[in-house]
């Protein structure tokens, strides 16, 4: 959260990551952005910010059960679009289960 608050400060609207202008980052400038924060981090793992977006909505399923609150999280217009994420936790489910 700390990190993020270095992001958005005070705002509630609006990108999370703006470009140099202050518009919101065009999708090549935020792969080629992550890709130089994760190189600085020493990350050696490649990733994309849908990877990134996709382990979020996964990872919040998991944590809440809540489909509908991973729909508004991610302004899924229809939660068609939103029910691969518990398509995943279900395999994860099943994976615990059987260990």
């Amino acid at each position: 959260r700390e990190h993020l608050q270095r992001f958005v400060g005070d705002r509630t609207t609006g990108p999370v990551f703006e470009s140099w202008r202050g518009q919101r980052m065009g999708r090549r400038q935020a792969q080629v952005r992550l890709a130089r924060w994760l190189r600085v981090a020493g990350v050696q793992r490649r990733a994309s910010p849908h990877s990134l977006r996709h382990s979020f909505a996964t990872e919040l399923l998991g944590r809440t059960g809540d489909l509908a609150l991973v729909q508004a999280a991610l302004l899924h217009a229809s939660i068609g679009s939103t029910t691969r994420y518990a398509r995943v936790a279900e395999g994860r489910l099943r994976a615990a289960v059987e260990a």
